[in-house]
């Protein structure tokens, strides 16, 4: 067992990596086309992980089990002449926070025996607790007047330097190491003391002192290399910290605790299979190690082996079941292999042990919501913003689950305080103005563009952001400023595609089909396997009447991501034009099953289906599909009137037409349709 002052095994807690970087990876957003209803193409994605699993020092050990209040007081009653009945006494109230009552009984003890360092010390460390800096200065003087030992020395410097006396502290500090200058154990208690109180360079000399006076190969200097280590590295020298660790390893290679710590900074050094080997000889050593276990799983993790990151994590499970930051990782890892009841298990498991872990709680949210029970999703995510209320990314998903319920309001109040909780997010802050442009209320469309503004003047690389607000530029009429703002963008980025990519989508949506050509061009030139930019390309080529050429950019498109919904509902549309109602009716069918709020999908579909014989139950399903998910769908609503009048149900056949007018004023063969049926209506 290692000294008292040092955490056991301890070197970096890093509770998670979001600690570390400041910056959480949001939820994948659902796409919210400005263009189309709200509900229109959105999907659940699962939450991008915010960072690796917990690097963890282990289960925090529970407070040790000691007697109640009554029992101490019993004590005092029995012998109220008894200093140290009245000490204890004091210490259950401080542990119960009673502060004037544990200040009253540290002062009876000190009343009866007024040489008795150990009461004074007490004192000085409830009033030191309190905040009461002054009186807990005066109660350590009198400790050390008592007794001159160093604990108490250290005690009245500690507080001296936290009343912001810092000669009065620097000599005392001073006064104790020149006392014992050959005392391993006074140096190496200076160090952690002044590591402690963010004296680092005091700190780091007196380790050094200390590891100067301890023999080679003995625990204690274990501990100062260890300790030292610890100090560089947290002070953003890995590379030196690992040169101490590494000494520490060749004078104990069978100390499990070196193993485990050199694996921690292999971690953060990023050389995974290193930290690997080193958490591997540190079980091997100390089977029961938990965190190593655990820590073993971050590495794997890192390395992208998330089957034996989920082995490691379960072991670690395994030697402590209450072990919470592992059981979190257990569900972390299971989440992103997509094995969600397993994850469900694991985050609730983790809540029994720590109830307030508003990560496990974002996350059983996640799994919610990817099980499809967004009322639980909701109830969780609120659950993890009282534990946290600055969570982007519980307000980001309860803005999703909104969007999804049709609650605009709600959504963007939700958008926005993701948005207020991290400024620096950009798909959030894209994602609120792309709901704020599909609102549309008065105020709207220019709260979007100035929070666009924002984004770029925070990141000018911010292509979401930069995307979103050249939509709003659009909304308000302003399109050459839109084109000002992408081409600012592609002057900015000149290789990335995803930027020519949306200059091109910009000038389709302009009726400008070769300008969008050239710029589809540019996205595939620097990404030739980009999905999207042959997607796109599809569809520019349709528009330009090539549709040889747009089947077989869609076609190329598919074969790298089967899952483009859109681009496979123009390619069953193409197949429509020619004829091949089958072919269409394939994929028009799966374009509705990999995205169900895709309007456009379940229209053509209807069109398919009518044309191979379906039913008119079946095909009126789909059209009732297709104008839930895409109210603006002139064509579905007056598709769906026409059949409606056809099987006699005029009173609805004639409402869906007339929205079919009133979504598109020239259209005319649904003004004929309505005064040929519906005169009177």
């Amino acid at each position: 067992m290692r000294a008292a002052h040092r955490s056991p095994g301890a070197f970096l807690i890093v509770t998670s990596l979001v600690a570390a970087t400041g910056v959480r990876p949001q939820p994948a957003p659902p796409a919210v086309d400005a263009g189309t209803a709200l509900a229109a193409e959105t999907t659940a994605e699962p939450a991008a992980p915010r960072d690796a699993a917990i690097l963890s020092e282990g289960p925090t050990e529970p407070a040790p089990k000691m007697p109640g209040i009554p029992y101490y007081e019993e004590l005092v009653r029995k012998d109220p002449a008894d200093p140290e009945a009245h000490q204890t006494l004091a210490a259950a109230f401080a542990r119960a926070g009673k502060v004037d009552d544990a200040r009253r009984e540290a002062r009876r003890s000190i009343e009866i025996d007024p040489k008795r360092a150990e009461a004074h010390q007490a004192l000085g460390l409830i009033e030191e607790g309190a905040g009461n800096l002054p009186a807990a200065t005066e109660a350590y003087r009198a400790a050390v007047a008592a007794d001159g030992n160093v604990e108490y020395q250290l005690d009245l410097a500690r507080a001296l330097f936290l009343e912001s006396k810092l000669p009065e502290a620097l000599a005392a500090w001073d006064e104790i190491a020149k006392k014992f200058p050959t005392d391993i154990e006074v140096q190496f208690a200076l160090a952690d003391a002044a590591r402690e109180l963010g004296r680092f360079e005091e700190a780091q000399a007196a380790y050094t002192a200390a590891l100067n006076l301890a023999p080679e190969g003995s625990e204690r200097r274990i501990d100062i290399l260890l300790e030292q280590g610890r100090l560089i590295a947290d002070r953003g020298q890995p590379n030196e910290a690992l040169g101490l660790l590494t000494r520490a390893r060749a004078e104990a290679p069978k100390d499990a605790d070196v193993h485990y710590n050199l694996g921690v900074l292999y971690v953060r050094l990023a050389e995974h299979e290193a930290a690997v080997t080193s958490f591997k000889e540190a079980v091997r050593l100390k089977p029961d190690l938990a965190k190593a276990h655990n820590n073993m799983g971050v590495a794997f993790d890192k390395a992208g082996k998330h089957e034996e990151a989920l082995a490691a994590f379960q072991k670690a499970t395994g030697v402590d079941p209450r072990f919470a930051d592992a059981l979190y990782n257990v569900g972390l890892v299971s989440f992103k292999m997509r094995k969600f009841k397993e994850a469900r298990a694991a985050f609730e498991k983790a809540l029994q042990v720590a109830p307030e872990m508003a990560d496990a709680k974002f996350y059983l949210g996640e799994v919610y919501y990817q099980l499809g029970d967004s009322s639980k999703a909701l109830r969780v995510y609120k659950e993890a913003l009282r534990s946290n209320p600055e969570d982007a990314s519980s307000h980001r998903r309860l803005g999703d689950i909104y969007l999804e319920q049709g609650d605009l309001s709600l959504a963007v109040g939700e958008y926005w305080a993701a948005v207020d909780s991290d400024e620096h997010d950009a798909p959030n802050r894209s994602q609120l103005m792309r709901v704020l442009l599909v609102r549309n209320e008065e105020g709207d469309v220019r709260r979007a563009v100035k929070l666009g503004e924002k984004g770029l003047e925070l990141d000018p690389s911010a292509l979401d952001v930069r995307v979103a607000l050249a939509e709003a530029e659009v909304q308000q009429g302003r399109s050459p400023r839109a084109r000002q703002i992408l081409d600012e963008g592609v002057a900015a980025s000149p290789k990335d595609p995803r930027i020519h990519l949306a200059l091109g989508q910009h000038h389709l949506q302009q009726g400008n089909a070769p300008a969008a050509r050239t710029a589809f061009d540019a996205a595939l030139a620097l990404d030739p396997k980009n999905p999207s930019a042959l997607a796109a390309a599809g569809e520019v080529a349709y528009a330009l009447g090539d549709k040889a050429a747009a089947k077989k950019r869609i076609h190329e498109a598919l074969a790298l991501d089967a899952g483009q919904a859109a681009a496979r509902t123009d390619l069953g549309r193409i197949f429509l034009e020619e004829g091949n109602n089958a072919e269409a009716l394939k994929h028009l069918k799966r374009a509705s099953e990999d995205q169900p709020k895709l309007g456009r999908a379940w229209f053509y579909l209807a069109i398919a289906q009518n044309n191979t014989g379906a039913g008119a139950g079946t095909v009126e399903k789909s059209l009732k599909k297709a104008v839930e998910s895409s109210p603006d769908l002139a064509e579905a609503h007056y598709q769906l009137g026409k059949l409606y009048l056809k099987q006699g149900k005029t009173d609805v056949g004639c409402k869906a037409l007339k929205r079919a007018v009133d979504l598109g004023t020239s259209y005319e063969s649904a003004l004929v349709e309505l005064e040929r049926n519906c005169t009177g209506q």
